[in-house]
């Protein structure tokens, strides 16, 4: 739990859900980072960063861990990233969610489509990149490995021959299980039609019967989403289907709940679960109490966004609790 930071995306099973009260019980959490590995390139000016080769875009919503001072400005092509982020199959590009330094990771870490597969050579093509499988055993290289297969890989940091190697190779993700009320937010990572695709690269759904509020004309590949239903045979039986993009105003504002520390009254900043939360703008709203209040120990909930740099979370609204 307390490896869980503002702007992860995460998979959760859970129980006694109240989709109108947003409640529920957890029983199972699930989050990974997408990218791990060496900057290569920063475009501070278009927001995009490759990492490992790969194009990942900056968005006013991306966080960035605090020890990035600075943000996107702050980077150095001799760092080495963690990246949290939403794969684009539209356009083989990552959307950065949330952004941390690696640079002691030992392993590095790729997704992408699988290409050019050679089971005789024990390489294929992931993201434009060649990995060499040969000393993954056998037993651990998932059946299912062709062409055109999502999959994830774990690689020595240093290239060989100009091939990076893999330590495993896996198939990202997991099916939810039957039964479960269903609610996802994701990327179409494959798409038939508007009534039939896959987001995130595990997760079919099929929308015959859904409600769009949005219609259905901008549903496309690479077109995130946000889909309730029901989980039946496997696949998410839809009941609404959301363009996620149009609602990004709303959905965006994060939220955190906890014990306040390091408050500085001077700055008019404070940490809540390792985050800075910057509470200086004369339009914070105050709830149960004022910025006298604010103490060290308190417990409150704070609403806000990220600050221009993504290292902060300039709060709107702060609710004692």
């Amino acid at each position: 739990r307390d490896q869980l930071k503002l702007g992860m995306s995460v998979e959760i099973d859970g129980a006694g859900v109240d989709m109108s009260k947003g409640t529920g019980r957890a029983l199972r959490i699930r989050y990974g980072s997408a990218l791990v590995g060496p900057l290569t390139a920063i475009d501070t000016a278009g927001g995009v960063l490759t990492v490992l080769g790969q194009k990942v875009s900056v968005t006013s919503t991306t966080v960035f861990d605090d020890s990035l001072v600075g943000g996107i400005s702050g980077l150095d092509t001799s760092d080495v990233l963690e990246v949290h982020a939403q794969y684009n199959a539209a356009d083989n590009t990552y959307t950065a969610l949330r952004v941390e330094d690696a640079g002691t990771a030992t392993t590095y870490k790729l997704q992408g489509t699988v290409s050019a597969l050679s089971t005789t050579a024990k390489t294929f093509v992931l993201g434009g990149q060649t990995i060499n499988y040969a000393s993954v055993a056998t037993s651990e290289v998932p059946s299912g490995l062709a062409d055109g297969v999502r999959a994830g890989v774990r690689l020595q940091p240093a290239q060989v021959n100009g091939q990076w190697v893999a330590t495993a190779v896996r198939a990202p993700g997991s099916k939810p299980a039957d039964g479960l009320a269903g609610h996802l937010r994701g990327r179409i990572t494959s798409f038939t039609s508007a009534t039939q695709f896959q987001v995130n690269g595990t997760v079919t759904v099929d929308a015959t019967n859904a409600t769009f509020s949005d219609g259905q004309a901008g549903l496309a590949l690479g077109v995130a989403v946000e889909v309730k239903g029901t989980v039946t045979n496997g696949v998410l039986v839809a009941t609404s289907v959301e363009i996620d993009d149009r609602h990004a105003s709303d959905r965006h504002k994060f939220k955190l709940i906890g014990a306040v520390a390091d408050l500085d009254t001077t700055a008019k900043t404070f940490k809540l679960r390792g985050i800075t939360v910057n509470y200086s703008a004369s339009t914070v709203t105050f709830t149960r109490g004022t910025a006298a209040d604010l103490a060290n120990g308190k417990n409150v909930e704070v609403r806000g966004t990220p600050s221009s740099d993504r290292t902060q979370l300039v709060a709107s609204e702060i609710r004692f609790n």
